[in-house]
């Protein structure tokens, strides 16, 4: 895949997802609303080619915002990061969903945390699924300097509407809660990649009656400072997966990933 308008600095494939016959490809660095403003591109698949359906834009994007920079495509919604987007100060971030209409990718909302602040790279990552959205805030400040967070919206009706802020109960200074962010089902898994000297951690969120609640903090068995495990992680159905890309058993920063399986979250391969 390349973008049909593709040129120097665009970073096209910076962030990728797909879903049934659709995938989207971020390229932070398009200056369509300005230098490095982004963009993101929608394919659709036909017979077995890959298309270009859209180039999707934020309505109010501007120059440095990495429109595009984290993304996820899931059940006709499409969830993009804008982690530099300056609403609520500069560096605060923004998250924008849009929505297939038709053969149309409709701008549906832009999401925004009720309590952002300056330097606080809402929209670090996203992930969406269901009816949920969730938003990493690596650099918030709730549990000191860069402890991170992220945000929970529910789809109600037409509407997203902030649900809840997930912290790390045992959440600290540069922890950087919120790096990575997954969904699927009833649960959320959130990295902290800089956990623990930076050896990493990962924390289970569940879906109990209408409220989040963090049901297990993940560790590599073998969890080393400068691994940060935690970096990458996804979740489907019963099973999670969590990157180190600073794992050094192949050599130095050769990286690995971990598998983890419901309901223990047991490690089950590294």
């Amino acid at each position: 895949m390349l973008a049909s308008d593709g040129v120097e600095g665009d970073h096209f494939g910076i962030s990728v997802s797909i879903f049934g016959d659709y995938a989207i490809v971020g390229a932070r660095g398009d200056d369509d609303n300005g230098y490095s403003s982004g963009a993101a591109y929608i394919f659709k698949l036909d017979g077995a080619t890959w298309v270009e359906q859209t180039k999707l834009l934020a309505s109010d994007g501007s120059g440095y915002d990495s429109f595009g920079l984290s993304v996820q495509i899931s059940g006709g919604y499409a969830i993009i990061g804008a982690k530099y987007d300056d609403d609520n100060g500069n560096d605060s971030g923004s998250a924008y969903i849009f929505r297939l209409d038709g053969d149309s990718w409709v701008e549906q909302v832009k999401l925004l945390p009720s309590d952002g602040a300056q330097y606080d790279s809402f929209a670090s990552s996203v992930s969406i699924s269901g009816g949920y959205a969730i938003i990493g805030a690596q650099y918030d400040d709730d549990n000191g300097n860069d402890s991170g967070s992220a945000y929970i919206f529910r789809l109600d009706g037409d509407s997203w509407v902030e649900q809840v802020k997930l912290l790390a109960s045992d959440g600290a200074q540069d922890d950087h809660l919120g790096s990575s962010v997954s969904l699927s089902g009833d649960y959320a898994v959130v990295g902290a990649k800089s956990n623990g000297n930076a050896s990493g951690s990962a924390y289970i969120f569940k879906l109990d009656d209408d409220t989040w609640i963090e049901q297990a903090k993940l560790i590599a068995s073998d969890n080393a400072a400068g691994d940060y495990f935690g970096c990458s992680v996804s979740i489907s159905g019963a099973y999670a997966i969590v990157g180190a890309y600073g794992n050094d058993d192949n050599g130095e920063d050769s990286g690995s990933a971990y598998s983890f399986k419901l309901p223990s979250f047991f490690l089950l391969y590294c």
